[in-house]
């Protein structure tokens, strides 16, 4: 995958050390380090379908999703918020696995990560589509966001607003020139 920079506040130089910015190698590490995720949390099987609305709670990956399309042909989450509001990392993954069903996270609910104080890097999965408004809002630590989507449609009001000046977002090279024109309205 190639990854290209956008910077949230173009306006002010950017200092580059290996502490401030985290390479491909580093996201991919990362990725590979959450394990299976259907192994979370005890689940109690039963013969129904998780409806729409169904929170799910991942712990191992300090996540919190809820069922926005139960449908069996095209099983969606939301990312809602995390588990651990003091996490310095997270990694919204593209699925992940309830009951024996795969689910696409195909969205970050508004206010998802809003005043995570702590946080610092996020890994954004290749499904999303949806950024909803405050996403990240307050994220003030936060140094870097790598988006591996390629489907981004939807930046909702003030998703990156307040978050620290220096916070570089990585994006796919190819889809450069769209994002900066979601992200920024230009």
């Amino acid at each position: 995958i190639e990854v290209t920079d956008i910077y949230i506040n173009r306006k002010e130089e950017f200092s580059e050390s290996e502490s401030d910015t985290l390479d491909e190698s580093d996201l991919d590490d990362e990725m590979a380090d959450l394990g299976p995720m259907d192994k979370d949390e005890p689940i109690n099987r039963t013969d129904s379908h998780p409806e729409n609305g169904t929170i799910i709670k991942m712990n191992k990956i300090f996540g919190k999703y809820q069922i926005i399309n139960a449908a069996k042909s095209k099983p969606e989450v939301a990312f809602i918020g995390t588990t651990k509001k003091k996490a310095k990392k997270i990694a919204i993954p593209s699925t992940i696995s309830y009951q024996g069903i795969t689910y696409q996270v195909t969205e970050i609910s508004a206010n998802a990560l809003k005043n995570c104080k702590k946080l610092q890097i996020v890994t954004v999965g290749s499904n999303i589509i949806k950024i909803e408004k405050n996403a990240f809002k307050g994220c003030k630590s936060l140094k870097s966001i790598a988006i591996k989507s390629r489907k981004i449609i939807y930046v909702g009001k003030n998703a990156f607003n307040n978050i620290s000046k220096s916070c570089r977002i990585k994006v796919p090279t190819s889809k450069l020139a769209a994002y900066r024109k979601l992200f920024y309205g230009k």
